[in-house]
């Protein structure tokens, strides 16, 4: 035997009399549909329906019912565990019958799908958050009394999902054991199931590389520093070139001078990847550049605390001598980001 209860999104419980027993039903913004069983067998179906009235979610796999009416709908899906939403046709077939259909998603999930529709209400039982409709890593939050939601997106997306934007495919950390031109270089994915290391700080030590830009620097978690490059036709190093560089805050010298390295796959030797260099000096006190990400410790300035942080660029607009530590910035996390 089942005793269904709708209720209004804004209740938070209410207490039933059932077969002689006090029962209290608790429905919370994350819980928008259930069931309580009770030891004899018996059980209240419930749904903390939310309703968006002249709309419907144009879903194709849905599945069509014919009911007696709106509650008759609603309770459909209250019964189905796997329902998210329902759509009702509020004008009877010929046999009196009403359209309802079940839907498996909703309009927080597949919110392009969802439009406005007259003659059609529809009903969804679930929270805007629930089944988290935020990719790449953003938060979901719940808004307008949970009918809708905004997601806050890590910094290399953007969109009402963070569906959009530059999308992470390379990340290092400061001081782990791998070498970055040798993980770079590598055809295998790393890492790529774990969700929580694709954000721009250095709390995780692991590496990320997608099977296949935008390169950036992050140091406590702020964005350093930024370069585009047109990757169009290019290969996993040859984007990282002098001739496809579209953005740099080396306006004053990079692009009219020379260098002796403008490399992804950099010096080998000195184990220095991601590298911009003007000139190597017979001591590496007149090593002079613009960018390094070095997994070597040949000279000091590669060493130097707080966190000896090898990621270093030139704070000035010019390349700078890498021993004048004041000019000098460096970083904890490199980042690489296409689109």
């Amino acid at each position: 035997m089942a005793l269904h209860f709708l209720f209004l999104s804004n209740f938070l419980y209410t207490c039933l009399v059932f077969l002689g027993k006090d029962v209290t039903v608790f429905a919370t913004e994350a819980t928008y549909k259930g069931a309580v069983q009770f030891s004899d067998g018996n059980f209240i179906t419930y749904a903390n329906f939310v309703p968006f009235y002249n709309h419907k979610l144009n879903y194709s796999l849905s599945e069509t019912r014919m009911v007696n009416g709106e509650l008759d709908c609603i309770e459909t899906c209250s019964d189905n565990s796997s329902c998210l939403s329902a759509n009702f046709k509020t004008t009877p077939e010929a046999n009196n019958k009403f359209v309802c259909e079940v839907l498996t998603t909703n309009k927080f999930i597949s919110y392009k799908l969802f439009v406005p529709a007259l003659g059609f209400n529809h009903y969804s039982f679930t929270s805007p958050c629930e089944h988290n409709p935020c990719k790449n890593g953003g938060t979901c939050f719940e808004v307008n009394h949970w009918r809708d939601f905004r997601c806050d997106c890590l910094p290399s997306t953007r969109g009402r999902t963070c569906s959009e934007g530059w999308l992470m495919v390379f990340k290092m950390v400061v001081n782990i054991v791998h070498d970055i031109q040798e993980v770079w270089s590598s055809s295998d994915s790393k890492s790529v199931n774990k969700s929580e290391i694709i954000n721009v700080d250095g709390s995780v030590k692991y590496f990320y590389k997608s099977p296949r830009a935008r390169l950036a620097l992050y140091d406590n978690q702020t964005l350093v520093l930024s370069l585009v490059f047109n990757a169009t036709d290019s290969n996993k190093t040859s984007w990282f070139s002098k001739n496809r560089l579209i953005q740099s805050p080396w306006t004053e010298d990079l692009q009219n001078q020379q260098q002796n390295f403008f490399s992804l796959v950099g010096d080998l030797t000195a184990r220095r990847a991601f590298f911009i260099n003007k000139v190597y000096n017979n001591s590496c006190s007149g090593d002079n550049g613009w960018l390094m990400a070095s997994s070597g410790k040949n000279c000091s300035y590669e060493n130097r605390p707080p966190q000896k942080k090898a990621f270093l660029y030139s704070k000035l607009n010019t390349s700078v001598n890498w021993e004048e530590h004041g000019n000098v910035g460096s970083a904890d996390v490199l980042a690489v980001f296409i689109r």
